[in-house]
């Protein structure tokens, strides 16, 4: 039950209704800002489909980061701009250290405007995997980098942007639908 932000809309998904953001200023507040214990897994499913195919500059999906004592933050996004991993490809990224974290990067380059099926699974005890339709692209190993503690609260994830300590950025353009946190 998230909350829709600037011009945010719902329209048709590849189920029924989904999200449709235009890349500027909108994005789905979550309201779910959890406290993430150093033991505690988490996941994330979701379609997309963009409505560009070639990006200068990252397009988050889901994502939060508080900038505390120690900078924590995880976030599934397009690497628009290749500073992380190659250009348009899909990054998952979670970390409890300042300016370190583990990423997992997609073999696949979002260059299309059709639907897309994503899953990242962030396993505390083992790996970080990308899924993308439905074929594990790529995995590593957790390190100390992410396996801590993440206390988000009173932040939570954003859909379709970058929620940077309640100030949304690196929007997406395009539609996201069947969007779950596990």
């Amino acid at each position: 039950d998230g909350t829709y932000e600037g011009k945010a809309s719902t329209t048709a998904g590849k189920f029924g209704n989904g999200y449709e953001g235009d890349g500027s200023d909108d994005y789905v507040d979550s309201n779910y800002g959890p406290s993430l214990s150093a033991s505690d897994d988490i996941s994330f499913a979701f379609w997309y489909k963009a409505d560009n195919t070639s990006y200068t500059a990252d397009e988050d999906f889901i994502g939060v980061f508080r900038n505390l004592a120690n900078d924590i933050q995880i976030a599934v996004e397009i690497d628009g701009d290749g500073s992380v991993c190659g250009d348009d490809q899909i990054v998952f990224s979670s970390g409890n250290i300042e300016g370190a974290w583990d990423k997992v990067c997609s073999d696949s380059v979002a260059n299309d405007t059709d639907w897309h099926h994503v899953v990242a699974v962030h396993d505390i005890d083992g790996e970080m995997s990308l899924y993308f339709d439905g074929v594990l692209e790529n995995n590593t190993s957790v390190t100390s980098s992410s396996n801590g503690t993440k206390d988000f609260s009173p932040a939570s994830f954003f859909l379709g942007a970058f929620n940077s300590d309640g100030t949304p950025n690196q929007e997406f353009d395009g539609q996201k639908d069947e969007v779950r946190i596990y």
